[in-house]
This record gives structure tokens, C-alpha cells and sequence, in this order.
């Protein structure tokens, strides 16, 4: 049995297994005594589906459900009979219920079979993915990239592969937490995430998947170490804090401006500014109200009396 989907589809490319039958999920315990588990199904009949076909069946696979308490995809492995010649790689994403999301959680190199008139495994190993308990990702093959290299094979093989994938569709379907997918994205890798993939909810891909979670680091028990003798310091009185204060810094000959940054600088301020005629250039300073070096409250308002020059027949304030 064909799908609808595939009508126009090539008949040059390679197939993917499928398989309809008890779901397999198996608790195993490595040597390294943290929990894996694998979950898969067990081909009945594969036959009848194309995979890799230019353009059209360039991505498929199957979706899965991270076990409950497991937090990483250690491996996968899907079934193929495909020509060695064509090469594919090997894909996780999470799943949003229609398509691939977000950016490729894993991505393999170049893969192939190594042979192509039985199913061949093509296992996956992933190096351990970052998973979510209860979330589905899709683990899927494409050969979206492989534009360059289909042009190749197609001019040098003349290889024509029957349909090989079997939709049992009066079976209840072997894995309940997911379903085999696939997508005519062509050589559009961005298909993946932007295009609703095709599904068959009564057929699976045969497939395996082992997930586990990595045992914490141990840590290496420290060695006490002895604290240092320390001898005892006698307290001492700590100095008092000097208070500041106003010193009046000299301000003779200086004008105005400068006459406010030497006050500010000394902790003083700027109080009254009169003017009087006197034998001293226009603006400089002539007297202050208190003299150099008295120490008064900070902030002391210190008056000042600037020259208006040499004219001596007036005076004002």
C-alpha cells in the first residue's frame, strides 16, 4: 500500500523498514549501575515505502516519548535497505505534535548501508542528548544535504528500488507514545521546521532507542586538613576618626572662581562677595573674613572682599 503523498514520488532512491508489532521497552542496568532505557519495535513484514527518493521522500523516521526519569538519548538505530552509494545523515529534534522544532538537538556525518538487498541497522550513537521526561522528539534520516552527491548516483546508478514500507492498517499500532513520519521536503533542510510532516498513526518504523541518565560525578572525599596554630592577638583601641573641618586656606590675589574651588577644596564655602575700588587689579581678591589656617566647622561660609580696581574716589558694597 502506497500513500497518496507519494503518487508523483521517483522511484530511484532506498527504503526505509517499517514495522507493525509488540513495542519493546527494556530496563537494563550497565556496568556503570545508572538505569538505560531502550524502547523500539520488532519488524513483522517490512516492505512497500521509498526513502531518499530526488525530490520528493527525502526525510522520515520516528517519533518518540523520553521515558519517564530519563534525561538523555544515548543511541538510536533505524533499519534500511539502501544502496551503499547513497549516503544520509541522521537527525533529533523535538517534536511539537506536526514538525521538527527549534535547532537540531544532534546531527551525524555522512551514513550509509552496507548493502542493500536486506534491511540493514544503521545505529546512531549520539553521545547523549539532553532530553526532557514525557517530551517527544522525532529521530529521523534525510537526504535534504545530499543534492550534490543524488546527482552523482543518479548519473552513475541505475538502481531502482520496489516500494518498502507496509502499513498494516487493520493493526493497532505496537508503540503508543509515538509514530512513523516523514516529510517530500526535497533538498530544503528547513522543511523540517517549517512544513507539517505526513504521519502514519497505525505504522512505526522499525526502530531502537536507548535513553539514560548519567550518574552524578562522584566526589572524592577530602582529607581533613589541621587549621594552623594562630596566636592570640591582643585587641587593640582603635584610633579615634579625626573630625574634618574648615581650614581657611589662603585665598590672597586669587579671583572669584578660583576663589570657590580653594574654599570647596578646604572643606569651606562661599559666603557674601563685595566689591571695592583698591590699588589691586579688577577682580582680585583684596580680604577674607577669616585668616589663613583657622580651623572652623565644615561648610563655614568664608565672606570675601574683591578689588574693582585703582579708582579710589569710590567705594561700594
Amino acid at each position: 500500500m502506497r500513500l497518496r503523498a507519494h503518487d508523483r514520488a521517483w522511484r530511484r532512491g532506498a527504503a526505509l523498514a517499517a514495522v507493525l508489532a509488540t513495542a519493546a521497552v527494556a530496563l537494563v542496568l550497565p556496568a556503570t549501575g545508572v538505569a538505560a532505557v531502550t524502547i523500539g519495535a520488532e519488524a513483522e513484514s517490512p516492505s512497500g515505502w521509498e526513502f531518499g527518493t530526488e525530490p520528493y521522500d527525502a526525510t522520515a523516521g520516528q517519533v518518540v516519548t523520553a521515558p519517564a526519569g530519563i534525561t538523555s538519548l544515548r543511541s538510536f538505530t533505524l533499519w534500511l535497505q539502501d544502496p551503499p552509494a547513497f549516503t544520509f545523515q541522521a537527525y533529533v529534534y523535538a517534536w511539537n505534535g506536526t514538525g521538527a522544532t527549534g535547532p537540531a538537538l544532534y546531527e551525524s556525518g555522512d551514513l550509509h548501508t552496507p548493502g542493500e538487498s536486506n534491511f540493514e541497522a544503521v545505529p546512531v550513537s549520539t553521545g547523549g542528548v539532553d532530553v526532557t521526561p514525557g517530551q517527544q522528539y522525532v529521530l529521523f534520516l534525510s537526504r535534504s544535504a545530499d543534492e550534490t552527491a543524488d546527482a552523482e548516483v543518479a548519473a552513475n546508478d541505475g538502481i531502482e528500488t520496489a516500494e518498502a514500507f507496509s502499513f498494516f492498517e487493520e493493526i493497532p499500532p505496537p508503540y503508543t507514545e509515538g509514530k512513523f513520519v516523514f516529510l517530500n521536503n526535497g533538498y530544503d533542510p528547513s522543511g523540517w521546521t517549517s512544513q507539517t510532516w505526513f504521519e502514519r498513526r497505525e505504522s512505526d518504523a522499525r526502530f531502537e532507542a536507548t535513553f539514560d541518565t548519567p550518574a552524578p560525578p562522584i566526589k572524592t572525599p577530602e582529607t581533613p586538613v589541621e587549621a594552623p596554630k594562630q596566636t592570640p592577638v591582643t585587641p587593640t583601641t582603635p584610633a579615634s576618626t579625626p573630625v574634618p573641618h574648615c581650614v581657611v586656606p589662603a585665598l590672597a590675589g586669587l579671583k572669584l572662581v578660583a576663589v570657590k574651588e580653594t574654599l570647596k577644596a578646604a572643606d569651606c564655602s562661599l559666603g557674601t562677595v563685595d566689591r571695592h575700588f583698591f590699588g589691586l587689579a579688577k577682580g582680585e581678591l583684596m580680604e577674607q573674613k577669616y585668616h589663613q589656617g583657622a580651623m572652623l566647622p565644615v561648610g563655614t561660609k568664608v565672606d570675601v572682599w574683591l578689588s574693582r580696581g585703582a579708582h579710589k574716589r569710590h567705594h561700594e558694597r
